[in-house]
């Protein structure tokens, strides 16, 4: 695989970092924390959580940085702490963001014209995806928001390649399953 100038770059300065240069540590520091907070962002849909967490993975990083032995592996090895942060945070607030959802569709406001089938849809969608098992909802959103490959998600959620395609597999079916009998119910 052909690397980037910045997976190089990256490499480089975890090597800077492993011998105790500060200013190579302020450098991957300034780099990182945007995509940590994006992966955090991804994962909770919260930007308040997405800080937090962010902030939270730099004191592990910085202690472990040295445990790297290949500087290659720093990427995945970051979204892996990034992603257990994210998964901690959605066990702690899951049953209060499902109760605040509800009772938001619950108020909800229906908009005239052909607008509301559309928004109908989309917030049918939103509602099947949070209905989801973490671990499905997780590995879609990696999948198709992040563009990560099946292999990356396997090494960041620490799980055989198989298992994160027969997820994802589970996940794409639990959906169109069901809501083609939320369609049929409408009917």
């Amino acid at each position: 695989m052909i690397k980037n100038h910045n997976e190089i770059f990256d490499e480089w300065l975890v090597l800077r970092c492993q011998t105790g240069d500060k200013k190579a540590m302020d450098l991957l520091v300034k780099s990182w924390h945007p995509k940590l907070l994006k992966q955090g962002y991804w994962h909770t849909r919260d930007s308040e959580a997405a800080k937090d967490i962010a902030q939270e993975c730099w004191p592990h990083i910085i202690r472990g940085i040295n445990t790297i032995q290949d500087p290659a592996h720093f990427r995945v090895w970051v979204y892996r702490i990034v992603y257990r942060r994210a998964v901690d945070w959605i066990r702690e607030r899951e049953k209060n963001r499902l109760k605040e959802e509800n009772s938001k569709e619950i108020k909800k406001e229906h908009t005239a014209g052909n607008d509301e089938g559309q928004e109908d849809r989309i917030k049918m969608m939103r509602k099947q995806l949070q209905l989801l098992p973490n671990d499905q909802r997780i590995i879609l959103s990696m999948f198709y928001l992040n563009n990560q490959t099946i292999r990356e998600i396997a090494k960041i959620m620490s799980l055989p390649v198989g298992t994160v395609k027969s997820r994802l597999f589970h996940a794409r079916e639990h959906l169109k399953k069901n809501l083609n009998k939320m369609n049929y119910e409408k009917l």
